[in-house]
């Protein structure tokens, strides 16, 4: 096997994730980054609330809500997900961010030259981040 040298002068980032289950309902997760490169450099994150798209499969499931959560004490930001028969899930964060939504629905325009129900498909995200 060939050496791609992506370890070369430690130019990379270090991400642990760790999560931690309090009860049945409830994970934490902290995600820790280290740079090991010689220079600063930019690295964007994107934890993720998402449901698997099973209300596109024609049973009558209705489409989750994504919403933007209420403030709460020592976090920066908060997002609202409500699904029919599971309630509500929280994603939350300390430090400030953008928040980003998309729909869990394949971008069938680029992937079998079909239209898009919705213009919001789940690889729209590269239009913000680059």
């Amino acid at each position: 096997m060939n050496d791609s040298g992506v370890f070369n002068d430690n130019r990379y980032f270090d991400i642990d994730v760790i999560y931690a289950k309090s009860n049945p309902e409830t994970i934490l997760c902290r995600i820790c980054v280290t740079n090991r490169g010689p220079q600063t450099a930019n690295l964007h994150l994107l934890p993720t609330l998402w449901f698997r798209n099973n209300w596109s499969w024609g049973y009558g499931i209705q489409r989750p809500q994504l919403i933007v959560g209420d403030p709460i004490e020592d976090v920066a930001w908060s997002i609202e997900g409500y699904y029919s028969g599971l309630g509500t899930y929280r994603l939350m964060g300390r430090k400030p961010a953008q928040l980003l939504f998309t729909e869990n629905d394949s971008n069938a325009e680029k992937l079998w030259g079909q239209p898009n129900k919705l213009p919001y498909v789940k690889d729209a995200f590269h239009r913000i981040v680059y």
